[in-house]
């Protein structure tokens, strides 16, 4: 980790000053804040109260709402580095991003074919989207038939819809 404070964001369970072994008292973390609204016209009794706008890890994705829960301590001053550190495994919908195809080939295993990292609605060889980060990939049809299907022809292996 680069600083404590990173290192100790991720430990939410636990207050700062349990993280951390210095026995010097850390300066105070002060939050990203935006105004709670516009103005009133009218001066008001009470103050507002800025909201807290660092990205936070909600259930399934990063939010910025400023409805962090009291309990929450893991706050992020980016969304990439919330979904880095919270849902690496779903990233792209975390970041609100769709993935795109890489174009090499990986065994799709319902097929028993080798097929295309692309949108099937593009045809030809596209067998859809390489389902996760763990299917292995390679740069033509031939090295791929070749690692999951030697014993098929190239014809016979390479999906063509």
């Amino acid at each position: 980790f680069s600083s404590e404070s990173v290192c100790c964001s991720t430990m939410s369970y636990r207050p700062y000053s349990q993280c951390t072994y210095k026995v010097s008292t850390p300066a105070p973390i002060t939050p990203h804040t935006a105004p709670a609204g516009s103005p009133t016209k009218q001066p008001t009794n009470k103050p507002t109260t800025p909201v807290d706008t660092r990205w936070y890890p909600g259930a399934s994705k990063c939010m910025n709402d400023g409805q962090a829960p009291s309990w929450q301590h893991n706050k992020y001053s980016s969304q990439s580095t919330c979904c880095k550190s919270h849902f690496n495994w779903g990233y792209n919908g975390c970041m609100g991003t769709k993935k795109v195809g890489s174009g090499k080939w990986y065994i799709n295993w319902g097929l028993s074919k080798c097929v295309k990292d692309c949108e099937k609605s593009q045809g030809g060889s596209c067998g859809g989207l390489v389902p996760g980060s763990w299917i292995l990939t390679h740069s033509s049809a031939s090295a791929c038939c070749t690692a999951h299907m030697s014993f098929a022809s190239i014809a016979e292996c390479q999906y063509n819809y």
